[in-house]
């Protein structure tokens, strides 16, 4: 048991929590248990839990550290972002053992040091975020206003921006990364049929691909939104955190100073997380970009082939009809010329039907009439040839 007296000791327990129904509800029963000791401020979307404790001079030490275990127990815990407990304790002669006692630790292990005349202040090892904040007899007002204001404000930045890491980091950064690694292995897996030359084929495989990659994309895509977001929050954060140490009134260069950028640049590791996880999933995003506007451009070009082809197979369905109905034409004539023919020969009298004359008019007519048809045929059928594309300009469809 340790019986080191303190002079005079006050406790300042800070938390942070969300501001939803259910916690102002919650809050506000929590501080008409004690009202005297117990505020609670909204600043904008959260809301600051106080409760001083004061203990009189003359008490031991281990009094003290039950108080700050009390304190610490007691604050409330819904929708907490983080809780901060600040030890504020007058200075007697012994102040370096007072301190060491406190702390467990010697005075040169411990993060901190001057922050202003007459005030001390270090932040304590242990699973909880305890500072301790010193002062000598003459500077206790100064401690108090300290620690009632700087320091609230500085703790509830940290608060907010490690619980935005934090909420971060317990869902959506896990869904992000599986999203992530998702579409990479569908990147790397990507590949065209290159044994195949058909449009059709081409078309087909640009399509699925496409479309596996389009579910994995879009879960990526929203990953990286939302670890965009929290990026910009936690610079923002970062930013205002960095301010109110500037206005803390802390002596720059001092240790107190040096302490405060120390707990910045902790602060600070939640975000060089989130832009790591950015860096990680950006180029895969790029890639799969890449791989779209590649499918795109091969369904454009493939149905370009089809179409081509196809066109060009309605052509030549085109001529070869229009081959069919001349031969129907030239049938058709010679049929109709035949019975001109037999027609004529009807008309001559009986006599005439079968005399020489008529039998050498038959005999020249109708040679004459076949050699006629067939120069008109060939010479139709040159003209189409010449006028034919080539069938070599495009694959064969299957």
């Amino acid at each position: 048991m340790n019986t080191t007296t303190i002079p005079q000791a006050s406790i300042f327990m800070i938390s942070s929590h969300r501001k939803t129904p259910i916690s102002e509800s919650k809050l506000e029963a929590w501080r008409k248990t004690n009202p005297s000791t117990r505020k609670l401020e909204t600043i904008h979307d959260s809301i600051v839990a106080r409760e001083r404790i004061d203990l009189a001079g003359g008490r031991a030490l281990d009094d003290l550290l039950l108080a700050v275990a009390a304190a610490e127990a007691a604050a409330p815990s819904v929708d907490r972002s983080g809780a901060t407990c600040v030890v504020v304790v007058e200075l007697g002669a012994e102040a370096n053992s007072l301190i060491e006692a406190i702390s467990g630790r010697p005075v040169a292990e411990l993060p901190g040091g001057i922050v202003a005349d007459g005030l001390r202040l270090f932040d304590l090892p242990g699973p909880t975020d305890r500072w301790l904040l010193v002062y000598e007899n003459e500077h206790a007002a100064d401690a108090l206003s300290f620690a009632r204001a700087a320091l609230r404000d500085f703790a509830f930045a940290c608060h907010k921006v490690a619980d935005q890491f934090a909420l971060y980091r317990s869902g959506r950064r896990a869904q992000a990364l599986e999203a992530e690694r998702t579409l990479r292995d569908r990147v790397e897996a990507f590949a065209f049929p290159r044994e195949s030359v058909n449009p059709r084929d081409r078309c087909d495989a640009a399509s699925r691909a496409a479309l596996e990659i389009a579910e994995a994309y879009r879960k990526a895509l929203l990953g990286q939104g939302d670890a965009a977001r929290v990026e910009a929050m936690l610079v923002a954060n970062l930013r205002n955190l960095e301010l109110i140490a500037s206005r803390m009134g802390v002596a720059p260069g001092s240790p107190g100073a040096a302490l405060l950028a120390r707990r910045i640049e902790e602060e600070r590791l939640g975000l060089d997380q989130v832009r790591a996880d950015l860096g990680l999933i950006g180029p895969t995003v790029v890639a799969a970009e890449s791989i779209a506007r590649l499918c795109h451009g091969e369904v454009q070009a493939s149905l370009t082939l089809v179409e081509a082809r196809e066109n060009e197979i309605r052509v030549d369905q085109g001529r070869r009809a229009d081959r069919n109905n001349r031969r129907l034409v030239l049938v058709g004539l010679w049929i109709g010329l035949t019975q001109i023919a037999v027609g004529w020969n009807s008309c001559l009298p009986e006599r005439e039907r079968y005399s020489l004359p008529t039998f050498l008019t038959w005999v020249i007519i109708i040679p004459a009439l076949a050699v006629g048809i067939t120069l008109i045929r060939r010479l139709l059928r040159r003209e189409g040839n010449a006028s034919k594309p080539s069938r070599n300009r495009t694959p064969a469809l299957r």
